[in-house]
């Protein structure tokens, strides 16, 4: 049975949602998770928008059909952030473990995330990922596996797993690179504010596609070394981006200090 079965064709939501082709129909059997999801990503985006500086770089065109969205995990409210930063809807491998926790399962449902069981082979959430790619849809992965910001991180010469570059294999999508830098500041309220904003920083790296006339673990391994080479670019980039926009803000409070002594010897 189709998923607006039964409701008027003729109604506004229907037309709405009918006509979005970025949420995928199949997996909400009911529109109204479909308006929950919208209202929360607007409302992220709204939050976001008057409380956060975005800083946004693209290297290469966004692929129009499915593709695999590789990204850095240096905190855990990075898939929030993507999710309300990123023009389409991200369909996210989330841990098993989130589920367990009784909040989290619907909040989880709500932005389209599946389960991924991290223990062995997860050939039902590899399965689903393909699903979803095949039609067109974006599925989010981080491939650290975990939260890493040091030593182990990507950015310093760490390994990444190699489930996104099975899922491109298998379903014949790209996957794209993106760095994320700034959202572990957000996990504390003080940060929210109007007058100082807090940093984000997001790149975007150009498609990668599975290479041919090689053995398939041979083309996981040269796609893992393309990811993470492109990861690393994209935060150098970053970085070398962020420096001057630190060394401006620091010069300006230092003036700001200055005057804000000179008016005080003046009124003494």
């Amino acid at each position: 049975m189709p998923p607006f079965s039964g409701h008027d064709s003729n109604s506004f939501y229907f037309r709405l949602f009918r006509s979005r082709s970025d949420v995928d129909k199949s997996l909400w059997p009911a529109y109204h998770l479909v308006m929950l999801y919208r209202f929360v990503r607007h409302f992220c985006r709204q939050v976001f928008s008057n409380t956060t500086r975005l800083r946004f770089r693209a290297i290469g065109p966004e692929p129009q059909g499915g593709y695999i969205l590789a990204c850095s995990h240096a905190s855990h409210f990075d898939p929030i952030c993507l999710s309300a930063l990123m023009r389409r809807q991200i369909y996210w491998m989330a841990r098993l473990e989130f589920y367990h926790h009784w909040w989290a399962a619907p909040l989880l449902q709500v932005m389209g995330a599946f389960p991924v069981n991290r223990q062995g082979v997860p050939v039902r959430a590899i399965k689903q990922a393909i699903r979803l790619a095949k039609n067109d849809k974006v599925v989010g992965v981080f491939v650290e596996g975990e939260v890493k910001r040091n030593a182990g991180s990507v950015f310093f010469e760490g390994k990444i797993k190699r489930g996104a570059c099975l899922i491109s294999q298998r379903s014949g999508r790209p996957v794209v690179p993106c760095v994320l830098l700034g959202a572990e500041a957000l996990m504390t309220i003080q940060r929210y504010s109007m007058v100082r904003r807090a940093p984000l920083w997001l790149a975007r790296g150009a498609p990668i596609y599975p290479p041919s006339a090689r053995a398939r673990r041979e083309q996981r391994a040269v796609m893992a070394d393309e990811i993470e080479q492109s990861m690393r670019n994209l935060f150098r980039q970053l970085r070398q981006y962020r420096a001057p926009m630190a060394r401006r803000r620091r010069a300006w409070m230092k003036e700001l200090r200055s005057d804000i002594a000179l008016h005080t010897s003046y009124g003494n």
